[in-house]
């Protein structure tokens, strides 16, 4: 008669049941979850992260395609993995930036509010002046000055009227006399032919100038950079690919993408935290810092792709080129959804 056996919890995969470990997955085999084992492996898990990284930041930092070679040659458990150092690598350098994103907001809002003050000013001085007494009729500088200003103010009107298709002062009007949506946006020139971007986008225009909060735009469009670089690094590995289509397959390039971001953040991170510790960071030695990216990335091409140095500057060059040229690309799209979704 055979041994008695267990199945795992985790992958149930039938095995025997003197094991204490599965065989499929290497799971304990009747592990009773405890408050005790909760931590310990929560702790254990978080430090062999932490170890990892540590092991990895120096050869990250001063060996410039070091990693990804080592790891496409199957040292995959010695260095941190290229997904997690990644992930790792910007959470730090997108909490440091929400300190930047916050500050930045705040003055954005200043700034429009004080430009919407200034406006308003102008406006009542533009107003006052055109009062005109008797006497001043006789003053023909008053009258030059009172048609200058008049003509200023229907060029000013026909601009906005061109850009927006409605005019901003009366739809201001509107909203101050608390007059419902609907009517806004008929006065907008909002039809209910329109699309759904159409509607969507005229809706959150009215919503700024309800709200003339220009920081929660910005907000949002630094919210989307994340998820943007999600997709922009595996396109950065496919520019890689183009030029070298006859090294290495597709997930190579992948790998080595992953790693050399993984520089760019913390490289970043350092930058942005030097710069709140030391509020006067020059900027000739953050222009320093950023050029050595570049001259970090052609080191790594060449050793990780085993071209010559001229061939990799030149390839590294052409790179960064085509690169460079996607980047206003995902910027715009961004910004069309930060407006459309703030």
């Amino acid at each position: 008669m055979g041994k008695p056996k267990i199945s795992c919890n985790n992958c149930k995969t039938k095995f025997k049941a003197t094991f204490k470990f599965c065989p499929n997955c290497g799971q304990k085999s009747n592990e009773e979850l405890t408050l005790a084992i909760l931590f310990k492996n929560t702790i254990a898990n978080y430090f062999s992260v932490d170890a990892r990284f540590f092991k990895s930041f120096i050869p990250l930092m001063t060996k410039p395609g070091y990693l990804a070679q080592r790891f496409l040659e199957g040292q995959r458990l010695q260095f941190l993995h290229p997904a997690q150092m990644y992930l790792f690598t910007s959470i730090i350098l997108f909490f440091l930036f929400s300190f930047i994103v916050k500050q930045q907001s705040e003055e954005f809002d200043i700034a429009i509010r004080e430009t919407i003050n200034a406006s308003e000013r102008i406006k009542s001085i533009k107003k006052d002046s055109l009062q005109l007494s008797p006497q001043d009729l006789l003053n023909s500088t008053k009258i030059k000055v009172a048609d200058s200003i008049l003509k200023e103010n229907s060029k000013k009107e026909k601009e906005v009227n061109t850009t927006y298709a409605f005019n901003v002062s009366v739809i201001d009007s509107l909203i101050k006399k608390n007059v419902d949506d609907a009517s806004i946006y008929k006065e907008m020139g909002l039809t209910k032919e329109d699309g759904y971007f159409t509607k969507r986008l005229y809706s959150q225009v009215l919503k700024f100038l309800k709200t003339r909060n220009g920081g929660t735009i910005l907000s949002t469009f630094y919210g989307y950079i994340p998820v943007a670089m999600l997709f922009i690094l595996p396109v950065f590995a496919f520019v890689l690919k183009l030029f070298f289509y006859k090294n290495r397959p597709y997930v190579n390039h992948l790998v080595f993408s992953f790693y050399f971001f993984s520089f760019l953040y913390v490289t970043f991170s350092s930058m942005m935290l030097v710069n709140f510790i030391w509020s006067g960071f020059p900027y000739w030695l953050i222009t320093i810092l950023v050029c050595s990216t570049f001259i970090y990335f052609c080191i790594a091409i060449k050793q990780f792709y085993k071209n010559s140095t001229r061939k990799s500057i030149f390839k590294s060059v052409l790179i960064f080129f085509v690169f460079l040229m996607i980047i206003p690309f995902s910027t715009s799209i961004m910004a069309i959804i930060a407006l459309l979704f703030y």
